[in-house]
């Protein structure tokens, strides 16, 4: 049966005559909280996190483990568009492309393929407005590798928010 600590540990006899039922399994599960820390002492040594490395990147929730900017992908995204006037330029000519491909998707009735780059326009868009006037300068590595969080449902709330 059911040590007196084990029994110290349940909160209510129902709980006692399932385990009694159910067979001794119930024995060796965690037991809930209770008034009893000692019942705890276990589960607190199991759940003790090991201390946390100094961030790498300064979004919240990113869980890299090296700075972005050593990808070289992210590093040459890095050092061709963070001057804001090459990132419009870019985002220009990206706006230009999408529209020759959407009027070329229309004239050949790819109408499903026309729907979705409008969606291409709008991230677009706000990505653009998101990194030129609303993060600093070093968070944009993390927004160009693409890590998560990279939500653009965070990206549409804040701009919304702060600039509209």
């Amino acid at each position: 049966m059911w040590s007196s600590h084990q029994e110290n540990c349940t909160t209510s006899p129902r709980r006692r005559l399932d385990g009694a039922l159910q067979g001794y399994h119930r024995a060796f599960r965690v037991a809930r909280k209770s008034a009893n820390p000692a019942c705890h002492t276990d589960v607190n040594m199991a759940k003790q996190k090991k201390p946390m490395a100094a961030p790498v990147c300064l979004v919240e929730h990113c869980r890299a483990t090296r700075p972005h900017t050593d990808d070289p992908r992210v590093r040459e995204l890095h050092r061709r568009y963070t001057e804001t006037d090459n990132l419009i330029g870019w985002v220009r000519q990206s706006l230009i492309q999408i529209h020759d491909s959407m009027v070329d998707d229309y004239n050949h009735g790819r109408l499903f393929a026309w729907t979705t780059q409008i969606r291409h326009v709008e991230e677009l868009y706000y990505r653009t407005l998101y990194v030129v006037f609303l993060i600093p300068q070093e968070q944009v590595p993390h927004w160009l590798s693409g890590e998560p969080p990279n939500s653009i449902n965070r990206m549409y709330k804040d701009v919304n928010e702060k600039i509209s």
